[in-house]
């Protein structure tokens, strides 16, 4: 099941912003790129338009996960933000919960719909991937390992649906945040200002304080 606040329009959705036909993806193996991409010209349609999708718990989104969201926003026509549900988990916010803190963060960042698109799945990415069209799924990395535990579902990703997936290096002055982190210092009446986006903060603290 697919949960989104925005529909996808049978209009065209143009941007400012489209990878240049110069840049070389290579498929041997998931992407890794940090490059410096320029602008290119306006997609004609659905078919030419660059989509990405940017999964996650996101439980809650920090101010990583933004940062990584809002450099892909500059890559690709439209990003798809996905909170991917497992229900082998049990997280802190609820999907609608997580979904609508997204979209509160973004707006205030000026990012929205049809540019920048909030949903949520509780089936395979790579279905997803394939139901709004969308050619890569982009993820950030922290030297902490991620890129191990991030490959091995790149792969699969790969052999379900032939999307690449491409790693963005996050940046060094928030690699050391990550979700679980956040929930940590909150739970301790550590100080989270800047951890994440402002519009989190009281709805973590009014979490934690319910359990």
């Amino acid at each position: 099941m697919v949960h989104s606040s925005y529909t996808l329009p049978h209009t065209v959705v143009r941007s400012s912003y489209a990878l240049p036909h110069t840049a070389e993806l290579s498929y041997a193996h998931p992407l890794l790129a940090s490059a410096h991409l320029g602008y290119g010209t306006h997609p004609t349609s659905l078919e030419t338009m660059r989509i990405a999708v940017c999964p996650g718990s996101f439980d809650p989104v920090t101010s990583g996960h933004l940062d990584v969201i809002e450099r892909v926003a500059q890559l690709f026509d439209q990003v798809h933000v996905l909170v991917a549900v497992n229900s082998a988990k049990k997280p802190l916010f609820t999907e609608n919960e997580r979904v609508t803190l997204l979209e509160q963060a973004l707006k205030q960042d000026g990012y929205e719909a049809p540019r920048v698109i909030v949903s949520s799945t509780e089936g395979l990415i790579s279905t997803y991937c394939q139901s709004v069209g969308a050619q890569v799924i982009v993820k950030g990395l922290r030297q902490n390992g991620d890129y191990e535990a991030e490959l091995g579902q790149a792969l699969v990703n790969r052999q379900l649906g032939q999307i690449e997936t491409m790693f963005l290096p996050a940046d060094p002055s928030r690699e050391h945040i990550s979700s679980s982190i956040v929930k940590d210092v909150a739970l301790h009446r550590g100080n989270i200002t800047g951890m994440v986006p402002d519009c989190v903060i009281p709805a973590l603290l009014s979490k934690l304080a319910q359990r």
